[in-house]
């Protein structure tokens, strides 16, 4: 439950934006070294392999932004697209713990 409103929050704070720009992205907070079981290339390989093995393009998408919840310990990895269109984007989040992935829907 609590995974749910730390993703409602950020969904919220992002429903305002009706398109994504260099000057509007999502930058993460600091990620504490040693806070985590896995490392940011780990999460990035394994987000990228979810993603693709679900049939998504990722060359259409910007390098992911990387955010970490120390609450529930999950990754949450950012793909925005690259047309710049509202709800173009793709939101993985990988289970520190266990590594799994999974895809939270744009709208």
């Amino acid at each position: 439950m609590p995974r749910l409103l730390i993703l409602f929050a950020v969904l919220l704070g992002l429903s305002g934006c009706s398109t994504h720009s260099g000057k509007r992205a999502w930058v993460p907070g600091k990620i504490e070294p040693g806070a985590t079981r896995m490392s940011q290339p780990e999460v990035v390989a394994a987000a990228q392999q979810f993603a693709t093995q679900r049939g998504f393009s990722l060359s259409d998408y910007d390098r992911p932004r990387l955010s970490f919840t120390q609450a529930d310990h999950t990754w949450g990895l950012w793909f925005w697209g690259r047309q710049n269109t509202p709800g173009d984007y793709v939101l993985i989040l990988v289970d520190d713990e266990t590594g799994r992935a999974q895809l939270v829907p744009s709208r």
